[in-house]
């Protein structure tokens, strides 16, 4: 099996959307200050799954931030970690219906027990506060169990107060990394 293909397979499993299987960390111009505390990440990847220390990187929209997610999960399944991409969205109703990952596991289930998770599009909406409580629940079971997360969102820290669990273990368990200045979706090749 060639190479690419088998990246492509790990990706799929992972559930990283097609949009950001392009994302490398040498496409960023070194002028983006973002570059290297996630270069830094990447580089001790297997230390930090097992501190675990994760990242909240956040910004304006487009602004590349579930790009450098999937960047973490390649790199942190280069280093022989499972991983998963869940959309923070979509997640609270696959909880609800208690959707299948595959034969074994409940989107939920491997949400809990992967060692590294992007929780992708943090947002805030005032209509549907389950979807908050779905994510701080998750938040809250990573960090007692002691396994990495990376989240992004356009919510400035401030903001994750919403959040109680994650507001309250962000210092010790997450590294806050402001992103801005490269679309991967839009400089694409």
């Amino acid at each position: 099996m060639h190479l690419d293909e088998r990246r492509g397979e790990v990706l799929d499993r992972m559930g990283v959307p097609s949009t950001y299987r392009k994302a490398r960390l040498d496409r960023i111009p070194n002028t983006c200050p973002h570059k290297e505390t996630v270069s830094e990440y990447v580089a001790d990847i297997k230390k930090n799954i097992l501190a675990p220390r994760g990242l909240y990187l956040f910004g304006p929209y487009s602004s590349g931030k579930s790009g450098l997610g999937a960047i973490c999960l390649e790199a942190g399944a280069a280093a022989g970690f499972v991983g998963l991409w869940v959309n923070a969205t979509k997640y609270p109703g696959q909880v609800i219906e208690d959707e299948m990952f595959d034969e074994e596991w409940t989107v939920q289930a491997r949400a809990e027990a992967v060692p590294l998770l992007v929780i992708d599009r943090l947002e805030i909406r005032e209509e549907i506060r389950y979807r908050e409580q779905e994510i701080d629940t998750l938040v809250r079971v990573r960090t007692d169990k002691r396994l990495a997360t990376i989240i992004t969102s356009v919510l400035p820290l401030e903001a994750v107060e919403r959040f109680p669990s994650l507001y309250a273990v962000l210092p010790e368990h997450f590294t806050p990394v402001k992103v801005h200045g490269f679309n991967f979706r839009k400089n694409e090749q």
